[in-house]
């Protein structure tokens, strides 16, 4: 297992990630943000984020934070994944981003605050995610997912705060 702790700070992080681990239940793998003394999480912003070039995953106009589905890291089906206590936003077709080449790029439509491309036991809960095209999507080879006591609004595809296949 895992423990990735981010702390809140007066900017936002603006980095995209790929989660592609096969953790278990007794040693999941958690992303935790720690927030301020007044309660404030740290920022996850897709605006202007940039993907490292050690990671190589597919559709990155569509994601800000990816399970699943990448090259590298490379692994099997991710499991046991806990998301929580962050602010997750901006990833819409209004903001760019820089892909793992070091090229400009903007984000589409349908692009989504966190995407579950696939795996299972994936836990996204206590998180703020808004101003996103999506602002959680499974897709149909997730399973196991649990998106609990989240605050998400003002994504903007209409009727898609949160889509679940």
């Amino acid at each position: 297992g895992s423990l990735v702790q981010i702390h809140w700070r007066s900017e936002p992080y603006a980095d995209k990630w790929a989660i592609n681990t096969q953790a278990s239940a007794l040693k999941p793998v958690v992303i935790l943000g720690i927030p301020n003394e007044d309660g404030d999480l740290p920022v996850i912003s897709a605006a202007g984020a940039t993907t490292r070039t050690e990671l190589n995953f597919w559709n990155e106009q569509r994601v800000l934070i990816k399970v699943g589905g990448s090259n590298l890291p490379a692994g099997q089906d991710p499991s046991y994944i806990y998301i929580e206590q962050l602010e997750i936003r901006d990833a819409n077709e209004s903001n760019g981003f820089r892909d793992q080449n070091g090229s400009n790029q903007s984000y589409s439509v349908n692009a989504s605050g966190i995407l579950v491309e696939n795996g299972s036991h994936i836990y996204i809960r206590g998180n703020e995610i808004h101003e996103n095209g999506y602002g959680v999507f499974t897709a149909s080879r997730a399973e196991n997912i649990t998106i609990s006591h989240n605050f998400i609004y003002e994504n903007g595809v209409e009727h898609h705060n949160d889509y679940n296949s």
